[in-house]
């Protein structure tokens, strides 16, 4: 895992990282404004060569993309590691979501900003309610995850 560590006084709070690897800019700064102090989201452009390895090193707590193309290569890392893998459809609207070795259309459909943020939570805290590790265990060297 790649926690990103908050330290206000003696209070450590630990947050899911969350790799969005998406071609919508527009969906980058979505994530941010809706995840806010919830999660830290990273983004990489989702057009880009080994998807999976990048996936790997990086160790997210949950995976946004937004293509068909990046669904069906990166179903298979997700699955191996765990994470939640979720799709999202701007334009028609639409999520879904990757566990248990198929897809699922999310709960809803997207009708609101904050219906991707309750998806996108409900998934960090389904995982960690059925063993993913979620608050992480922080690194052994001090500067891995932390807010610049």
């Amino acid at each position: 895992m790649s926690p990103a560590r908050q330290e206000s006084g003696t209070a450590t709070r630990v947050r899911p990282l969350v790799l969005a690897l998406t071609t919508t800019p527009l969906l980058i700064e979505l994530l941010r404004d809706l995840l806010g102090e919830s999660a830290l989201v990273r983004d990489f452009p989702g057009d880009s060569v080994d998807l999976e390895g990048l996936v790997r090193h990086t160790q997210p707590d949950a995976l946004v993309i937004d293509s068909d193309e990046d669904a069906f290569e990166l179903s298979a890392v997700a699955e191996e590691l765990s994470v939640p893998l979720v799709q999202i459809s701007l334009p028609s609207h639409e999520a879904r979501v990757f566990r248990d070795r198929s897809w699922s259309p999310g709960p809803l459909p997207i009708d609101s900003p904050t219906s991707i943020r309750n998806l996108l939570l409900g998934e960090l805290f389904h995982a960690s309610a059925n063993g993913h590790e979620w608050p992480p265990t922080v690194p052994a060297y001090e500067d891995h995850g932390m807010e610049p």
